[in-house]
């Protein structure tokens, strides 16, 4: 079975060669006997690896390693198919190897150098180890780009641990999500790929074209390769990946990844053979036909629609000409070369294209020489409204502000020159001839905004909140985001280095007592103003000063405060909160820095001008703030049992410094007598006060029997005038001290104390030195692990038979199982499956996971035939797939989370008190959004794609309350050429087409007619069959909507809403159009589209014949 190869130096392993776990043939050795592969025992069972000879074998390689351990029947097997194990503790058998299906397995051998190999008949590499690293690289192994080390989860078990590591330009450190799965390539395999650049096909911006091929079958692909990487250049490289990676259609050209080497920036795209259409129009002989022609543009136009409306953040492709369309060989029209691209954000709703490809937003600007008046004109609003720049009313006086509108409440987001006394209402403000924004009160001119290296031609107050400078380029040159006083808004970073500072009171913007800073330790910290940073001042602290020295405080458009490290992109969140009640409007989030010293977050409600508090730091106690009651004062609760609301009380002898605010401290309520040569226990007395903490350091402490000794002690001293006693101790202080930089130095704590009492503290000294010291040692070292490995798990797609174009992450079960707790919380259950909610990267990204349980042979069909239809999507109404997993026979889809759940709950409950039915308005957008997911499912996929089971349980609504279609276990896929097919009855009872049930081919119009009692059921908020109505012919609603047609009478179909008559027979007529029995007379959903927007007109439906159960 084994034997060593002349002159190799390697043993040779034949197909039939057989290992068993619990027997005395059980591993295959390296010729030099340094290494083998086989069982080993792991625990009560065993595993399969490789691992290094000697005393103690060393593990070097695990496989499968997340289902073990193996039961002691286990074997392994050599076939021509690979290197197979079974029967495992799970039945069935398990592939160790992942080979091309149609190449044969001649060989196996363990090398010397630590690497087990699988040879075909010409001793050329199948699989390899090396390939497939563990948590371990031997000599002469590389990392490659789809390679990573994660950690064993303890020193006897391999299992997947807590710690990875990766070596690869991810799509993180370019700036993309976790949804941009593209394919990271090598130079030397792209060199190697296209001959070492030989084949020049074509030049785009910034670089020239070359044809390659990849993988076994010889696939052709186009290389883009960047020759001009300056500034440019790279920006031009990151917004092609950045585009051009969020989309999917069948009319653009498609990216199938990257390589970043050094300086060296290329792009790998799908070969498209007949190449640009400005050729074709002009160089060809071939001529084309009025038709193609026609063909032609309308493929170049729904490329343009999707990339403008149908994408989730629109794209502007700004370079749209005929040698940017190419033609494959079928001769559809693809747009190409998205490297002037731009993506445009919430707040741009217009762009201006500069003559170098450069743009900007371009709204309303403001002008030189534009000015404000505190009485006539105060401010400059925001497009929304949303927020406001200018003079904000502070009383019979005003500051200048920048303001959250939220209803009637006005927040104050933004200060300018917050210390300096208020202005009076002849002030004006202006942006001066000279680009300055400058504020003019009672002759004297302050500038309020301005760049001394750059003029600023024009100004803009954003909905972000951001009120923003530009010079002639449209580059911003100064904006408020980059000064904030006590408040980040969505989108907005607070630097390393920089603080918040609260305002001093709730009506005054003052700078106040306290500040929020992100140190350059990485550490965000809360300290009293006037304060060193040191650990003692502060009062609150992310503990993340491990996290590095590149970092930043950010709150996204969601709400979600951010810890980002710039050096590495690690991320670390500072709240995990629930989703939040919305009833579709705007929310924009705020987190302050507030006057009593406690950092919150604040959720504002644009339509209804509520304001939620969704978290603080540190918990809502004002107490645990340093410093937020002043001198002579402590903080305690006015009801001490609830702890509900927080008060500043005089200690005995003092009162208020003001009267309306306790937190500015006290005074005292009596003569301070001068004791001078007198007995002060003659001039004073002393008072007791219980559960006190001292604030301050002593500047005499002595140990004491008795609280009446220390009592006395104080009172014999002219310097102490109050004395903190603890039971063992007294501590003496000093009140109402100067400032400290004008206290002389103070004489160290006087400390005395017994012979017993040294001997203790030496003893615990010594012990509690030897523990920290331990301590400190085993903390550097795991955080050096998790500096090292903490970065994210690079996608993997693992041979299920899909095309290398489904490029999704692979998820181990242990991953996922974790990620839902257990699979804990169940939000509903789909075709084969139920749905869980989790969490990713430590609750940042949520997500849901279906987990198929009748894994069957449909079960199985149902997996392969979501991954290969969504997974090969991309548009904004379908939800997004974000991984799988399969192991054994485990399998699960991990989907983006849809917080806001089904449109079935939205419209089935709206007759019930607890739900909210939706308007007229949002109902006939929502029917819109499901049809253009529809029509891009069967006309912009490189393939058509018949969903099969549209209802409203598989509509989901997402944060924003857009319509995404989900659940694709029924699709079927057709061939590019293709436009019906034979298969067997799929779907849900009463959403069917007629069609299914005849043994007749379907086609998208299934789709369709499903689609129809959707609409219909959208429409009238009701199931398509009820039977608790007030009428019997209403239980089937597709044939009582055509009833009240016929009739005139819709109106029985809104009773509770008035809606214009011609609008809803509109919407019912294409509904109508939609359920008719046969498929012919059945719109396509691009028509459909275009009767719900009104662009067409629709015609008088006939009776639909079936009734669809």
């Amino acid at each position: 079975m084994l034997f060593a190869k002349e002159g190799t130096g390697e043993s040779s392993i034949k197909v039939g060669s057989l290992l068993s776990a619990g027997g005395n043939h059980s591993s295959w050795a390296s010729s030099s006997g340094h290494f083998a592969f086989g069982f080993y025992q792991q625990g009560d069972g065993y595993a399969v690896g490789i691992w290094l000879v000697g005393a103690q074998n060393t593990i070097i390689w695990t496989a499968n390693r997340d289902s073990l351990p193996l039961c002691s029947n286990s074997t392994l097997n050599l076939t021509t198919t690979g290197l197979w194990l079974f029967p495992s503790r799970r039945e069935g058998q398990v592939r160790i190897s992942s080979i091309e299906t149609d190449t044969v397995t001649s060989s196996a051998s363990m090398l010397d150098s630590g690497n087990f190999v699988l040879y075909n008949a010409s001793h050329t590499v199948l699989w390899q180890s090396f390939d497939y690293p563990t948590d371990t690289i031997l000599g002469g192994q590389n990392l490659t780009t789809y390679s990573k080390l994660v950690s064993s989860k303890s020193k006897s078990d391999h299992s997947s641990g807590p710690y990875r590591y990766t070596t690869l330009y991810t799509s993180e450190s370019l700036g993309f999500t976790d949804e941009c799965s593209l394919r990271s390539f090598s130079f030397d395999e792209l060199e190697k790929s296209t001959g070492g650049f030989t084949e020049e096909i074509g030049r785009g911006s910034f670089g020239a074209v070359y044809r390659g091929t990849i993988g076994v079958s010889n696939k052709s692909i186009a290389v883009k390769r960047l020759e001009r990487i300056a500034d440019e250049g790279e920006r031009e490289f990151r917004t092609e990946i950045t585009a051009i990676a969020r989309t999917h259609h069948r009319n653009l050209v498609k990216l199938i990844g990257f390589c970043i080497n050094g300086s060296r920036k290329l792009l790998v795209y799908e070969y498209v053979s007949n190449g640009s259409l400005a050729s074709l129009l002009l160089k060809s002989e071939k001529k084309l036909s009025w038709g193609e022609r026609l063909k032609i543009a309308l493929d170049v136009a729904r490329g343009v629609l999707y990339l403008h409306e149908e994408c989730e953040v629109r794209i502007i492709h700004c370079n749209i000409n005929p040698r940017n369309i190419l033609m494959d060989e079928a001769w559809t029209a693809k747009i190409s070369d998205f490297g002037l691209a731009r993506l445009l954000k919430t707040d741009h709703s217009i762009m201006k294209k500069e003559d170098d490809g450069t743009s900007k937003v371009e709204m309303h600007p403001i002008q030189p020489g534009a000015s404000l008046l505190p009485n006539s004109t105060p401010c400059w609003p925001s497009p929304s409204g949303d927020f406001a720049f200018g003079f904000y009313e502070q009383g019979n006086v005003f500051v200048i502000a920048i303001w959250l509108v939220s209803g009637e409440n006005k927040t104050v987001v933004w200060s300018a020159m917050r210390d300096d006394p208020p202005v009076s209402s002849n002030a004006k403000l202006q942006l001066t001839m000279d680009g300055k924004v400058v504020l003019i009160d009672e002759q004297v001119e302050k500038v309020i905004a301005d760049n001394a290296s750059a003029k600023a031609s024009s100004a803009f107050m954003l909905d972000s909140g951001n009120f923003v400078l530009y010079n002639n380029n449209s580059n911003v040159i100064w904006q408020s985001f980059d000064h904030p006083t006590d408040t980040l808004l969505g989108g907005q970073y607070l630097p390393n280095g920089h603080q918040l500072v609260s305002n001093l009171s709730q009506n005054s913007h003052s700078s106040g007592r306290f500040r929020l800073k992100m140190q350059n330790d990485g550490d965000l910290v809360l300290y009293p103003l006037d304060t060193s940073d040191t650990e003692r001042d502060a009062y609150w602290q992310s503990h993340t000063s491990t996290f590095g020295f590149k970092t930043h405080l950010y709150l996204n458009h969601t709400g979600l405060l951010q810890i980002m490290n710039g050096s590495d992109g690690g991320i670390e969140s500072l709240d995990w909160y629930s989703s939040l009640p919305n009833d579709g409007s705007r929310i924009i989030y705020r987190a302050t820095l507030d006057y009593d010293g406690i950092f919150r977050l604040y959720a504002h409600f644009n339509n209804n001008g509520s304001i939620y508090k969704v978290h603080n730091w540190p918990a809502e106690n004002s107490c645990k703030v340093n410093g937020f009651c002043g001198f002579n004062s402590y903080c305690t609760f006015i009801d001490t049992q609830s702890l509900a609301e927080q008060v500043c009380n005089c200690i005995l002898g003092f009162k208020p410094i003001n009267p309306n605010d306790s937190t500015l401290g006290c005074k005292r309520s009596f003569q301070k007598q001068d004791c001078g040569e007198k007995d002060s226990a003659t001039l004073y007395d002393m008072k007791s006060m219980q559960n006190m903490a001292l604030g301050d350091d002593p500047y005499f402490e002595a140990d004491m029997s008795e609280e009446d000794e220390c009592s006395s002690t104080c009172l014999a001293d002219c310097s102490c005038e109050a004395a903190f006693y603890d039971g063992e101790s007294c501590m003496k202080q000093r009140n109402d001290n100067p400032a400290p930089e004008q206290l002389p130095p103070l004489p160290p704590p006087i400390k005395t104390t017994s012979n017993k009492a040294t001997v203790q503290i030496i003893v615990i000294t010594s012990v509690f030195s030897l523990l920290s010291s331990s301590t400190f040692f085993i903390f550097i070292h795991y955080m050096y692990k998790i500096r090292v490995l903490k970065y994210k798990r690079l996608m993997e797609t693992g041979n299920l038979g899909l095309s290398e174009e489904v490029t999704l992450r692979r998820f181990s079960y242990s991953e996922l199982k974790r990620a839902t707790n257990n699979f804990k919380q169940e939000l509903g259950r789909g075709s084969f499956g139920a749905v869980y909610k989790g969490g990713l990267h430590k609750g940042r990204r949520l997500i849901a996971v279906k987990r198929l349980e009748k894994m069957v042979e449909e079960g199985e069909r149902e997996f392969q035939a979501e991954m290969r239809a969504i997974g090969k999507t991309h548009h904004k109404n379908l939800v997004r797939l974000l991984g799988f997993c399969a192991e054994g026979s485990k399998r699960l889809l991990v989907y983006e989370y849809m917080p806001n759940g089904s449109l079935g709950n939205i419209i089935f409950g709206a007759h019930s008190q607890s739900h909210r039915r939706p308007e007229w308005d949002e109902r006939v957008r929502i029917a819109i959004e499901i049809a253009r997911g529809i029509l891009y499912l069967h006309e912009g996929c490189e393939a058509p794609i018949i969903h099969c089971d549209i209802k409203p349980q598989n509509i989901l609504m997402d944060e924003f309350w857009t319509a995404k279609i989900s659940d694709f276990g029924l699709a079927k896929l057709l061939m590019p050429d293709q436009t019906r097919t034979f298969t067997g009855a799929r779907g849900t009872r009463g959403y069917v087409a007629p069609e299914w049930h005849k043994n007749t081919p379907i086609s998208v119009k299934a789709d369709v007619y499903s689609y129809g009692i959707v609409l219909l059921e959208i429409l009238c908020c009701r199931r398509n069959m009820e039977v608790h109505v007030s009428e019997p012919e209403a239980v089937l609603l597709s044939n009582w909507a055509y009833q009240c047609f016929v009739a005139g009478q819709l109106n029985k179909l809104l009773l509770w809403e008035a809606v214009d008559k011609t609008v809803v027979e509109n919407m019912v007529k294409v509904a109508l159009w939609c359920v008719q029995d046969e498929p012919v007379l059945r719109p396509a959903m691009k028509s459909v589209v275009l009767m719900l927007e009104g662009v067409t007109d629709i015609a008088v439906p006939p009776r639909p014949n079936s009734n669809s159960m």
